[in-house]
């Protein structure tokens, strides 16, 4: 492979740092073998020189390449000391290529947390486009975007929040509710955090640990009509102005008529009324 094509080959796998040996087409995926450069390092007990103890190939998922799945295949060495001093041998270590226990690469595992989190694709279709498991992507996802969310600037100022109650999942073999309520930026149109249950006491915590500048920002606060989003902002933020979800007040119109529909056709039937009673169909026009 001429140098040309070497420099190509390392710059689409994304480390410059490394000796690309060989690239292997197959039907299934490209296979991308490679070696790291740089010099030995000392014996880790007595500083001295160290020698190779044996080679072992791990693969690690990388971005596509020519539409196709591709597997980087790197030689990792496991080095001894050269005059035995009886330290025990260790394996080299390249943060570059990727973190330890991570079968993606550095690069693929930044962009597969970026098109789940930025772009919001499900983790499975990330999985098909490099060609591994969902398990390999959701590790680096989990990896890579926990930094993210410890980030004290992730949040950002904004002017209007909102709260709003989401049905989390159903859990154990009765599918018990599980709810979480999502703190929102209202203004940008983003998630900021979402807090395990519905009750104000987890929210107001969540709102007592923002620091003081942020909180004084808020000028807004959007809620969907519960009692928990009111106690919620009657506590933290009570100079804001509070906003009904247009939605939940909608809803709530239509419940009352129905209401008023249900009272006032019991006083004048006695009953429901049949079905084609127009009382009753007037609530079920489209």
């Amino acid at each position: 492979m001429s140098s040309d094509s070497t420099r190509m080959c390392e710059l689409l796998v994304g480390l410059p740092d490394v000796t690309v040996l060989e690239v292997i087409e197959t039907d299934i995926r490209l296979r991308v073998k490679l070696e790291t450069r740089g010099d030995r390092p000392p014996c880790t007990r007595s500083g001295g020189p160290v020698k190779v103890k044996d080679r072992r190939d791990v693969a690690h998922a990388v971005l596509p390449c020519f539409g196709q799945p591709t597997v980087s295949v790197g030689r990792k060495l496991r080095w001894a000391c050269a005059v035995g001093c009886g330290a025990a041998s260790f394996t080299e270590t390249a943060a570059a290529i990727a973190a330890p226990r991570q079968k993606l690469t550095d690069r693929a595992g930044r962009w597969a947390t970026f098109q789940v989190g930025h772009h919001g694709r499900a983790v499975s279709d990330v999985a098909a486009d490099l060609g591994c498991d969902w398990r390999t992507v959701m590790n680096a996802v989990n990896c890579h975007g926990q930094a993210l969310i410890d980030d004290p600037n992730r949040i950002g100022a904004t002017a209007t929040v909102g709260l709003g109650e989401v049905l989390f999942c159903r859990d154990g073999p009765f599918k018990h509710w599980l709810w979480s309520t999502q703190v929102l930026d209202v203004a940008r149109g983003r998630l900021l955090e979402v807090v395990a249950g519905r009750d104000a006491a987890s929210c107001c915590k969540w709102f007592a640990e923002q620091p003081v500048g942020w909180m004084v920002r808020i000028c807004w606060a959007t809620l969907d009509l519960s009692g928990s989003s009111r106690s919620v902002f009657d506590t933290m933020l009570p100079r804001e102005v509070q906003i009904a979800d247009p939605v939940h007040v909608v809803k709530l119109a239509k419940f009352v008529l129905d209401e008023v529909r249900r009272r006032v056709q019991n006083e004048t039937c006695g009953h429901r009324g049949p079905k084609s009673d127009p009382l009753y169909r007037c609530d079920r026009q489209p």
